[in-house]
């Protein structure tokens, strides 16, 4: 498979996948969800590698679906089109949390949709500074995907969860690492630099019993993560459907408050 939107680096025993698309923020769409899932299968499979540290080109992270581009496909495809995206996102999501291997996600900018919930199925969150977190499906008619609402609900608790998911107000570093979803806050200048040090210093730790430790996480605390995720898909699909799903994404490149209607 020929990457072009997911960039791989290895440096000994750590390997680290940027998403790459930064004249838009590294928005995602399938093409990137796709490679970014072939990616982590490869990291999986590379027994060399013991640590994976996901992070993004540029000035951000990810802000979360490519709208533009879902934009341009027909109207009749748009719902399976964000079906598929729902779907590979759940995958990548899934695989994060199979793999045996620590994940980091190192975050700046802006985590947003997508993006925001891949790093919250990581194992470590290091966030420079200037990060700002939006759960902004609501803003579009959409639910979360890529087990965004299985995973708030496990790091934060119901109430936090859905008022995150519900409102999709934007939160800064500070706030999202005083709810508990963040490992750490550091200046933007040494977030390289921490996110680099955590993966050596857990690349130095037994392998077998990180192994262990993340197996017995991931049966016990996300044992019916995948049931989740189906439901998910399906659900995301019914709302691509609707009126306010249009609505919300015409606002959003429109710049201006979305007007819905329920349908």
């Amino acid at each position: 498979m020929e990457f072009t939107k997911v960039k791989y680096k290895k440096s000994g025993c750590v390997a680290e996948i940027t998403l790459d698309n930064p004249k838009r923020l590294n928005s995602v769409d399938l093409a990137m969800l796709q490679e970014l899932r072939s990616m982590l299968s490869a990291c999986e499979e590379d027994k060399e590698v013991k640590v994976i540290v996901l992070s993004g080109e540029g000035n951000s992270f990810c802000a979360g679906a490519d709208l533009q581009s879902i934009m341009e496909a027909g109207p009749d495809d748009i719902p399976f089109l964000i079906k598929n995206m729902a779907r590979v996102a759940g995958d990548a999501a899934i695989k994060i949390r199979h793999i045996e291997k620590p994940v980091i996600a190192s975050l700046k900018g802006v985590a947003a949709g997508a993006g925001l919930n891949l790093a919250l199925v990581s194992d470590f969150r290091i966030a420079a500074d200037n990060c700002r977190f939006i759960q902004a499906f609501v803003n579009v008619g959409l639910i979360p995907d890529a087990g965004g609402t299985f995973i708030l609900n496990r790091l934060i608790g119901v109430g936090k969860a859905t008022e995150l998911i519900m409102t999709g107000r934007t939160i800064t570093s500070e706030e999202a690492r005083a709810m508990g979803l963040l490992t750490k806050v550091v200046p933007l200048d040494d977030l390289e630099h921490e996110t680099l040090k955590l993966a050596e210093d857990l690349a130095k730790a037994p392998g077998e019993a990180i192994r262990r430790m993340k197996t017995l996480m991931n049966r016990y605390v996300f044992s019916d993560f995948e049931t989740y995720v189906e439901n998910e898909v399906e659900y995301q699909f019914e709302c691509a459907k609707t009126q306010d799903f249009l609505e919300g994404v015409n606002a959003f490149l429109e710049k201006r408050k979305p007007r819905f209607v329920s349908k």
